[in-house]
């Protein structure tokens, strides 16, 4: 058992990768955070992905375009943030202020319908790095 394929030290190999011998490949699972924030804030949701991502998560964030674009797409813009929040582990919320509290209320009640672990984070903490 300790020797013979799959071995006992791919069995408790904890990083992804081959085996020794190159037969097996053990997928590391990434959790998946998704970044809601107020349009006004995207640039920092991208600061904060562009942090995450190479620590191996999976970040997925609001794509908002020109404002034009959001008010005349918005349908197709909030079916994506909601795909997103269903793909996600955890829902990271930015800037929760009473503006953005009050844009991002229908994907909040979407995260905690889906009984997603939700994060609530103020702008000021990220700019000073304390995510």
């Amino acid at each position: 058992e300790d020797t013979e394929c799959m071995c006992l030290n791919f069995r408790e190999q904890t990083e992804g990768g081959f085996c020794h011998c190159g037969r097996f490949f053990k997928v590391r699972e990434y959790p998946v955070i998704a970044i809601i924030c107020h349009p006004e804030y995207a640039a920092e949701a991208d600061a904060i992905a562009e942090s995450l991502t190479p620590q191996g998560f999976v970040v997925l964030t609001p794509r908002y375009g020109s404002e034009h674009w959001y008010t005349t797409k918005k349908p197709v813009f909030d079916e994506v943030q909601r795909t997103q929040i269903y793909m996600a582990d955890l829902v990271f919320v930015m800037n929760t202020n009473d503006e953005a509290m009050e844009f991002l209320e229908e994907e909040i009640y979407w995260a905690q319908d889906l009984q997603k672990k939700i994060i609530y984070q103020n702008v000021e903490e990220v700019e000073k790095n304390e995510v």
